[in-house]
């Protein structure tokens, strides 16, 4: 059979994962692996609350000793008129908004990569979780350049930028890794759409 049709491909493909779900180990290791990434999602709410409540006191106490001889004006848009805003505070902000980003994917890759070490000192298969970590480091490059991008340009701008290219992208890719795990994907190239003749 050198030209599989889509559905023979397609039912190769959701037999693979059958067995692939049927296997404990990969039970085991997908339940541990979708529960602390959830955690981290819960945890990293926690951590960006924290760090927005640390950087607005922050940002006040500069801001106040920074205008305590001249008055704070009213808006940003006047203290850039006046030239009271230095460039640190930009700085600062884009600082925040990249680390802000970055907090959900090493969170949840903190935690799996410390299921992983469990995992091999109990001798029991890891490679799913390994897979998992690999799927949240492209996600943590995809949060870095979102974090760059939001911080350097302007955000009406980039967040359609996001919607309509990154996000995509990103689904596509990390659906490709996953697919590519359970399929070949020379042989789902391979495969006919809609034959023509």
């Amino acid at each position: 059979m050198s030209n599989p049709t889509s559905p023979q491909v397609l039912i190769d493909l959701l037999n693979s994962v059958l067995k692939l779900l049927a296997r404990e180990a990969v039970q085991r290791q997908l339940i541990v692996g979708v529960v602390l990434v959830l955690v981290a999602w819960g945890i990293a709410v926690l951590l960006e609350r924290s760090l927005d409540a640390i950087y607005r006191r922050w940002l006040q106490k500069i801001l106040l000793r920074q205008f305590a001889d001249h008055g704070a004006p009213e808006t940003d848009a006047e203290a850039e008129e006046q030239g009271q805003l230095h460039g640190g505070k930009r700085v600062i902000e884009s600082l925040y908004e990249i680390a802000r980003q970055l907090v959900y994917p090493l969170t949840a890759m903190l935690l799996v990569w410390i299921a992983e070490v469990v995992f091999r000192t109990q001798d029991w298969y890891a490679g799913l979780l390994v897979r998992i970590q690999q799927i949240l480091f492209i996600f943590l490059l995809y949060r870095l350049i979102l974090g760059l991008l939001y911080a350097l340009g302007n955000r009406e701008k980039i967040h359609r930028y996001q919607v309509r290219l990154f996000t995509p992208l990103l689904i596509t890719t990390l659906a490709l890794l996953i697919i590519g795990t359970l399929q070949d994907l020379n042989q789902l190239g391979n495969v006919g759409l809609f034959p023509l003749f």
